[in-house]
């Protein structure tokens, strides 16, 4: 019996041997055997024509050079090439999805005639991709960034784009400052890395900034996933109806599911373990069938109330109030299909603020008419000249753009035989009876540089701060003091004079976390068996205004279950299986 087993192990280690030496002479032959095929369409070059290979080049002599004669792998390569476009420079990192917008309010066709809100149940498809500003494609999603919400409403009339941020006010009132902001922000021009005085350096010297940097390091940009963040589009704009009568309007969009705050712990390793954690959120929430949903909601205010405003209306920097102004539900936001192909879906998606509709209009607010260039000088950069014509950015309405012709990538029928210019007699167009901007009047103003940035800059941080309650302050208090810690005295110094205009126990909280910080800087890595808790993925769908014990909008760090447990046993599995008890990497 023994020598039976014996002779099965020795049979079995030479058929083993053998099936791998029969591999390697198949493979170092011509038989190509081992290479899957089946009965799909064949590979065509770019003239459409069928292509027997595609995996080996064409050489003199099996290890010889190669030809410049061989088409298909130049065809292959110069391709290859250029395949990278020029990336987002503001959010590069994103992701999308397709679904709709259904219309819930009756009176909204008193105050526009925008086809979207034309009655309840009105049915609008969309397009929608987020983004984090901070990083670059590729980098952590969960990264301390401002997140936006771009959304393409393809309506009867044309695409209407709203785009939207995470936080309620702006970084700037004035658009020749905002780009200073996030060079600020961005790698230092000498290392490529994050420079901390440079990030503190602005805002201390640029104090209207200090609004969106209490929203930046507040519990609302440390929410686990997109699906549960609530955006607002942060500029005003014009509803105009029928009758051409106006009112000016601010958006909000808010999220009708609930996810997790991340602690800084959390955030941290979920950056190193699953950088595309927000993606894997909401695709998943979507193939399970658990669609996504949104509230979008606007605030009212009439050209009367708007003139008797002793605060500019129109800056970004400031929030409208909410007891004069309440916010009112206009409809329902639903996404229910993932991209089939994200780099012609999502990283080809093309936004501009200008992109309105009949019954929505621009206003003269300063940053809004900054963005209009801005979006639409970055597409063309991006995408060249005729972007708007790739199937996700056209309209699903017909196109008559009979002085738009040629240029890279012309497609369809390049505006035909007709004239390319407008008025002409041989194919005349017909008017549509529609005007571009409601009535406004400006008269004796001076053109000059107006200095904006010495107003009022604390009374919008300081009513945020006094609606947290004292464990948000905390822990806006630690994050602002991880990286302050940091920083150069004079620049802190000169930041924490800020912070102290906005609040004097604002500041002392701040110092003592630094303190803190300062007295203890070495680094304590967690124990082996600890790991981050993170809340479920897929809870069902909440009211917008939801109650917590952290702040009226958000969830508190008490420990949920994980969906990242799975994860992160099997990572510390995989560590385990590659190194033998000595240390030593097994090959």
């Amino acid at each position: 019996m023994k020598f039976i087993t014996i002779f099965v192990i020795f049979f079995t280690i030479i058929s083993i041997n053998l099936a791998k030496l029969k591999v390697r002479i198949s493979r170092d032959s011509d038989d190509i055997s081992y290479i899957p095929t089946g009965n799909g369409k064949p590979v065509t070059a770019n003239n459409g024509a069928k292509i027997a290979n595609t995996f080996n080049i064409l050489s003199a002599g099996k290890h010889g050079p190669v030809l410049l004669a061989d088409n298909i792998f130049l065809e292959k390569m110069s391709h290859f090439s250029r395949e990278r476009t020029p990336e987002r420079r503001n959010a590069p990192i994103g992701n999308g999805a397709f679904g709709y917008f259904v219309c819930t309010n009756p009176d909204l066709p008193k105050l526009t005639s925008a086809t979207i809100f034309s009655y309840v149940g009105k049915k609008t498809d969309l397009v929608v991709r987020f983004g984090v500003e901070s990083g670059r494609i590729g980098g952590p999603e969960v990264g301390r960034g401002v997140n936006t919400m771009g959304i393409k409403f393809y309506s009867d009339h044309g695409n209407y784009d709203l785009l939207s941020l995470n936080v309620p006010v702006f970084s700037n009132r004035d658009p020749s400052r905002f780009l200073d902001f996030v060079h600020s922000r961005s790698p230092d021009p000498e290392t490529n890395a994050f420079n901390v005085d440079h990030a503190y350096d602005y805002p201390s010297l640029m104090p209207e900034t200090m609004g969106i940097l209490m929203n930046l390091y507040s519990d609302s940009s440390a929410i686990e996933g997109w699906r549960g963040m609530d955006f607002y589009p942060l500029n005003t704009f014009k509803f105009v109806n029928s009758q051409e009568k106006f009112v000016y309007v601010r958006f909000a969009i808010d999220a009708l599911q609930k996810q997790k705050v991340l602690s800084e712990d959390e955030r941290m390793w979920i950056a190193g373990i699953e950088p595309n954690s927000k993606s894997k959120d909401l695709r998943e929430a979507i193939d399970s069938g658990n669609y996504p949903k949104w509230l979008l909601q606007a605030q009212v205010m009439s050209e009367k109330e708007f003139k008797q405003q002793t605060v500019n209306p129109l800056d970004p920097t400031r929030r409208w109030n909410v007891t004069r102004f309440p916010w009112f539900p206009m409809g329902k936001i639903v996404l229910n299909k993932n991209p089939t192909n994200w780099f012609s879906q999502v990283e080809q998606l093309a936004f501009n603020p200008g992109n309105i509709i009949p019954g929505i209009q621009l206003t003269l607010d300063k940053v809004l008419q900054g963005r209009i260039f801005a979006y639409r000088d970055t597409q063309n950069h991006r995408l060249g000249g005729n972007q708007f014509k790739l199937p996700i950015n056209r309209p699903k309405v017909s196109l008559n753009q009979p002085y738009i012709r040629d240029g890279y990538c012309t497609d369809f029928d390049n505006g035909g035989s007709g004239p390319s210019f407008v008025p002409n007699s041989i194919d005349p167009v017909k008017e549509f009876e529609y005007h571009d901007f409601s009535d406004e009047t400006i008269t004796n103003e001076d053109i000059k540089r107006f200095h904006t940035e010495y107003e009022d800059n604390y009374e919008e941080p300081r009513n945020l701060w006094n609606s947290f309650d004292s464990g948000h302050q905390r822990r806006i208090a630690k994050r602002f003091a991880s990286e302050l810690v940091n920083v150069k005295t004079p620049i802190k110094n000169r930041f924490l004079d800020q912070i102290e205009r906005i609040d004097k126990g604002f500041r002392a909280k701040l110092e003592g976390e630094i303190r803190n910080l300062s007295n203890d800087k070495s680094p304590k890595p967690p124990p082996v068996d600890s790991k981050p808790k993170i809340s479920s993925r897929f809870e069902s769908d909440i009211s917008p205004r939801f109650e917590s014990d952290i702040s009226p909008r958000y969830e508190s760090d008490r420990s949920l279950p994980s969906p990242y447990s799975s994860l992160l046993t099997d990572f510390r599995s995989n560590v385990l299986k590659s190194f033998g008890r000595n240390g030593v990497i097994r090959g």
